[in-house]
């Protein structure tokens, strides 16, 4: 019937702006998500973006792996911590946080589980060398390492790192996350699944993204569970480096080649020609007197 198509379309309409609306916030740039939101809100109403706007965050901040302040730290939030959809572990301070997806801040804290000692002393050095690590290569970055059982494995360990940069004058805002996997087979052999990726959002008088991502698998032998752990982080290194190294390659043939193809082409004299100089009106009447 009437109707029954008619109530079928509004649905349709309904899911569909549901999507529009989770799609802007959960793939919002770094730093930009609060933007998005006023935007959206104007756009299509607060109400009905307030019904997406819980589960739209919680994708957009582990997606990105967000960075919320908690006990004089930062951790980052991420699938490998998360106890439900709105509590996360602070592994550094043994937290469970509650978190408030949407204003991106820790709303609570409690007491988590104890950890077992070995389990707590692997998670140890692989955190400590790596706070070292982050300092060094992510100066305003933030580094977890988050372990999980592993069946068949000793140990299983997420080092995740996250890093923001944004310069709102000159309308860019950027984001560099890394998630790698690490299994060790015995204290002194441990394999490496690295992923890193970088976001780039430019926005004067445009909307320009750019994203690109690396993956990476090694294997890492030592005579130690300390030398090891150490290995971890130079492979995580020369990864990032070869990664960041690819990025400059690309970022320059972007800018040489297809932003240049977009641009206005300037006259031959290649200078931007004066209007204000009456030489408009000079080239007009030129024109005007080649076709008599």
């Amino acid at each position: 019937s009437t109707q029954s198509t008619w109530d079928d379309t509004a649905a349709d309409q309904i899911l569909n702006m549901d999507r529009f609306i989770y799609h802007f916030i959960s793939k919002a740039p770094s730093g930009e998500l609060q933007n998005v939101i006023k935007a959206l809100n104007r756009l299509v109403g607060q109400e009905k973006v307030e019904e997406v706007l819980p589960a739209a965050c919680h994708d957009h901040n582990l997606r990105n792996l967000v960075a919320v302040e908690s006990a004089e730290c930062k951790v980052i939030l991420s699938k490998y911590n998360e106890v439900d959809q709105t509590h996360f572990l602070d592994p550094v301070n043994n937290l469970i946080m509650e978190v408030d997806h949407v204003r991106q801040v820790v709303a609570g804290s409690a007491p988590a589980p104890a950890e077992a000692d070995e389990l707590k002393l692997f998670r140890h050095k692989l955190q400590q060398i790596g706070n070292d690590y982050c300092s060094q290569h992510h100066s305003k970055g933030t580094l977890n390492v988050f372990t999980q059982p592993a069946d068949s494995a000793k140990y299983r360990a997420f080092v995740c790192i996250q890093a923001e940069a944004s310069n709102k004058k000159s309308f860019w805002s950027g984001r560099w996350t890394s998630v790698s996997e690490v299994i060790f087979s015995e204290e002194t052999a441990a394999s490496l699944n690295c992923h890193s990726s970088n976001h780039v959002h430019y926005y004067e008088e445009g909307n320009i993204h750019f994203d690109a991502s690396k993956k990476t698998v090694q294997n890492i032998t030592a005579q130690s569970l300390d030398e090891v752990c150490k290995k971890i982080f130079q492979a995580i290194g020369n990864i990032e480096s070869e990664f960041q190294q690819e990025l400059e390659a690309k970022a320059a043939d972007f800018s040489d080649n297809t932003l240049k193809s977009l641009r206005r082409k300037l006259p031959l004299t290649k200078q931007p020609f004066d209007f204000g100089s009456g030489a408009h009106r000079l080239a007009s009447e030129l024109g005007k007197n080649a076709k008599k």
